[in-house]
């Protein structure tokens, strides 16, 4: 009952007074609760291909409306541009020029789970944890001008993750093994990621991570698509 598949499509069937049903199967691409925002993309899927299914006709606006009420970040996986600024509590959402030439590489800790993760790690912040949002300005600028430079990336969670998920930092140790040229947090966690602008770095990288045992991936950013 708390899968956001299933209730992106009670949301949708309530709000546009719909009758209809559909049969979905949900198969998970990525790792759960990892901080990869696996679950808000599959509740935007939802919305989207119910939309259509339905015959409903709500426009990407109304869809993203409804998809904030879901969750925070859950409007971005709305948008179509593949690059974007959320700003708000993540509900306004800003498109912006893809980076191109860029790959990631997510490694995933074998660290135990953490109940209500997300709420817990925002229990644990301080004032020192957050940014005054020049560093994200620094980025946005940059994309705008046509380019991506990784030492303005911040996540507030870095530090209590640390704290929350007990043998995290060996793991960034790992990476540094790896020669990545940095380790950083994904969303909430625990999931780490690296990025490079060469994909024969990358697999350099992902080899070694794997050779050790390591659950590991690597993707190139996506660009903005019309599907």
């Amino acid at each position: 009952e708390d899968n956001l598949v299933l209730r992106a499509a009670r949301l949708l069937q309530q709000t546009a007074g719909s009758g209809r049903g559909a049969s979905i199967t949900l198969r998970k691409g990525i790792p759960v609760a990892a901080g990869l925002g696996g679950g808000s993309s599959d509740a935007a899927a939802t919305l989207l291909a119910l939309n259509e299914l339905w015959g409903i006709g709500m426009s990407p606006d109304e869809l993203m409306g409804l998809g904030a009420t879901l969750g925070s970040d859950v409007p971005f996986f709305l948008q179509s541009s593949g690059c974007a600024l959320a700003t708000g509590r993540g509900e306004r959402v800003a498109p912006l020029p893809p980076a191109r030439g860029w790959w990631a590489v997510v490694l995933r800790p074998e660290v135990a789970p953490l109940a209500n993760k997300t709420a817990t790690l925002y229990s644990m912040l301080a004032k020192k944890d957050f940014s005054d949002g020049s560093r994200v300005a620094t980025v946005v600028e940059r994309l705008k001008a046509g380019r991506l430079a990784t030492e303005g990336l911040h996540n507030a969670f870095e530090r209590v993750a640390g704290v929350a998920f007990p043998g995290l930092d060996a793991y960034r140790r790992v990476f540094k093994r790896a020669k990545a040229p940095f380790a950083a947090l994904a969303g909430s966690g625990p999931a780490l990621y690296t990025l490079v602008d060469s994909a024969e770095q990358g697999r350099g990288i992902l080899d070694a991570l794997r050779r050790e045992g390591h659950e590991a991936w690597m993707a190139a950013l996506i660009e903005a698509t019309s599907d």
